[in-house]
C-alpha cells in the first residue's frame, strides 16, 4: 500500500475512529493519544492487511486494541477526581436531545447505534470491526431502539 492510498484509506475511516475512541474513553486527551497511536500502528502493519477493500474494519480492531492498552495503562493511574469529558463534546453532536438520547444507552448499545446510524456502517461491517457475531449487533440495536423509543414516548408524555 502506497502512502497516498494510506493516507486516503485512513482519511475516510477518520470519522468511524474517532466516534468509537469517543465511545470508549472519557478522557478527550485519551481518544486523541488513541488516535494518533492507531494511525502510528495501522502504517506500521499495513503490509499485513490482506484486503485493502477491509481497511476501516482492520484500522477499527487496531483502535479497539490502543483503547484496550491505554485503559489498562489508566486503570494503574487515573484518581477518583479526575473528570472524564463528555464523549460527544469533540464528535460533531450539536443536539442536545439528541446526546441525552444516546446517553441512555449503554456504552455497547451506543457504540453500535452511532456506527449504523452516524457512520452507515452496515451490521456485518460493524460485526467484524467489534469482532462479535452480526445477531449481537442486530440484537444491541434492537435494544437501543426500543430504549430510544421509550425515552422518547416517555418525553411526549411529559409534554402534553
Amino acid at each position: 500500500m502506497t502512502e497516498e492510498e494510506f493516507t486516503r484509506n485512513m482519511e475516510a475511516a477518520e470519522r468511524t475512529l474517532y466516534h468509537i475512541a469517543c465511545a470508549k474513553l472519557p478522557n478527550f486527551h485519551d481518544r486523541e493519544d488513541a488516535m494518533m497511536e492507531t494511525v502510528a500502528r495501522c502504517w506500521e502493519k499495513r503490509n499485513t492487511l490482506r484486503n485493502p477493500e477491509y481497511f476501516t474494519t482492520w484500522s477499527v480492531r487496531i483502535l479497539l486494541n490502543v483503547i484496550h492498552d491505554i485503559n489498562r495503562e489508566n486503570s494503574k493511574r487515573l484518581s477518583p477526581a479526575d473528570m472524564p469529558d463528555p464523549w460527544y463534546r469533540e464528535t460533531g453532536y450539536e443536539d442536545a436531545e439528541l446526546v441525552e438520547l444516546l446517553n441512555t444507552l449503554s456504552e455497547d448499545q451506543r457504540l453500535v447505534t452511532v456506527l449504523y446510524y452516524v457512520d452507515n456502517l452496515s451490521t456485518p461491517d460493524i460485526a467484524r470491526a467489534l469482532r462479535i457475531p452480526e445477531g449481537t449487533v442486530r440484537y444491541r440495536l434492537h435494544r437501543a431502539r426500543k430504549i430510544l423509543k421509550l425515552e422518547l414516548d416517555s418525553g411526549k408524555e411529559g409534554l402534553q
